[in-house]
C-alpha cells in the first residue's frame, strides 16, 4: 500500500471515529434534555404539538392574595424556560414567589412537534392559549413575553380577553406600522451547515456562550445541552422563516390591546414611539438581548413588572 493510501485510510478512520463519538455525545445530550429537571408536565394541544411546562403555584402555608394573577412566560427564539431562571423567582406576591407558568414551544427542550417532525409555528399563539386554558383555568393572568415571545404574548392576550390583567413585553421585536416582516426572530442567518454539523453530533465543539455563566448555577448544564442540541437550532431557523408577523410588535398592535401594556427594554435599544396607553421603561446597564441573562438586569426588570402589576385594577376578572 502506498504512503498516500495509508494517509487516506488513517484520515478516513479518524473522521469515522469522530463521527461515532459525535453521535454518542448527541444521543447522551438528547437523553438529558428529554429527562429535563424532573418537574415538567406534558400536554398535547390542538395543533398536535406536545408542550412541556412547569407550573409553580403559591404554597398552601403562604397563599398569595386570591386575586393575584398567574404570570405566563413566553420565550424568544432559540430560548427555553431556563432563561427565566432569574426573573420568574424575583416576582413576588404577598411575600412569596408569584404563581407562574413556564413552557417551551414545540421543538425546544422536552416539547415535541406534532407528528411529522416540523413545529407548527403558525399555531404558536393558539398553542399558548390552549396551554393557559389547560393549566390556569379561569384565573387572572399577566402575560410576559421576551423578544419573539412578546409578539406571541400580546396576540394571545387578544384571544384571552376578560382574563388578562396586563401584558409585559421585554425587548420586543418592534417595527413601524405598514412595514412587512418576514423574520420576527432575527435568526434567519442560521446556516444549514451549522445544522448538519450538529446533526453529526458535533455540538460539543460549540464554544459555550458567555451568557450561560451569567445564569444560576443549577440551570447552566441544561442550558448548555439545549444550546448544543441540533433541534434547538433547527427550530430557531424554522421560526425565523415562518413566524413572520406573529413575532413582531407594532404601534397598532399595542394600541388595540384591551389590557394595560408595559414595555421594558435594555439601555441603548432603538425604540419606536409608543401609544399613550403603553408604559415604556428602560433597564439601565442591561445589554440588548441579555435582559434576562444577568441577575442584576433581571432583578431590575422584575421590580418594574412588580410596580406595573401593583397598579393594575382588580376589575371584574375571574379568579
Amino acid at each position: 500500500m502506498s504512503a498516500e493510501a495509508r494517509v487516506v485510510r488513517i484520515a478516513a478512520g479518524g473522521i469515522g471515529a469522530a463521527a461515532l463519538a459525535g453521535f454518542a455525545d448527541r444521543a447522551a445530550r438528547r437523553r438529558r434534555i428529554l429527562t429535563g429537571r424532573g418537574d415538567e408536565h406534558l400536554v398535547t394541544v390542538r395543533s398536535g404539538n406536545e408542550l412541556a411546562y412547569r407550573f409553580a403555584d403559591t404554597p398552601p402555608e403562604n397563599p398569595a392574595n386570591p386575586r393575584s394573577p398567574v404570570f405566563v412566560f413566553a420565550t424568544g427564539s432559540l430560548a427555553t424556560m431556563e432563561h427565566w431562571a432569574w426573573l420568574a423567582p424575583a416576582l413576588t406576591s404577598a411575600g412569596s414567589m408569584a404563581p407562574h407558568l413556564l413552557y417551551d414551544r414545540a421543538g425546544y427542550g422536552r416539547s415535541r412537534p406534532a407528528r411529522g417532525g416540523t413545529p407548527r409555528t403558525a399555531r404558536a399563539v393558539e398553542d399558548l392559549v390552549d396551554l393557559v386554558g389547560h393549566v390556569c383555568g379561569e384565573r387572572r393572568l399577566v402575560l410576559v413575553g421576551h423578544a419573539l415571545g412578546a409578539g406571541l404574548a400580546v396576540r394571545a392576550a387578544e384571544r384571552l380577553t376578560g382574563r388578562v390583567a396586563g401584558v409585559v413585553l421585554l425587548e420586543p421585536v418592534m417595527r413601524p406600522d405598514g412595514v412587512a416582516s418576514t423574520d420576527g426572530s432575527g435568526h434567519g442567518g442560521i446556516s444549514p451547515l451549522v445544522l448538519w454539523s450538529l446533526r453529526l453530533g458535533w455540538g460539543g465543539l460549540l464554544t459555550t456562550p458567555d451568557w450561560v455563566a451569567g445564569l444560576p448555577e443549577n440551570v447552566r448544564a441544561r442550558c448548555e445541552d439545549q444550546y448544543r442540541d441540533q433541534r434547538t437550532w433547527r427550530t430557531g431557523r424554522h421560526e425565523s422563516t415562518t413566524m413572520g408577523e406573529l413575532g413582531t410588535v407594532t404601534p397598532a398592535v399595542l394600541a388595540r390591546s384591551a389590557a394595560p401594556v408595559c414595555l421594558v427594554s435594555a439601555a441603548g435599544t432603538p425604540r419606536l414611539p409608543l401609544p399613550g396607553s403603553v408604559a415604556g421603561h428602560v433597564v439601565p446597564g442591561a445589554r440588548p438581548g441579555h435582559l434576562l441573562l444577568s441577575r442584576e438586569s433581571a432583578t431590575r426588570a422584575a421590580s418594574i413588572i412588580t410596580a406595573f402589576c401593583a397598579g393594575l385594577p382588580d376589575g371584574d376578572l375571574p379568579r
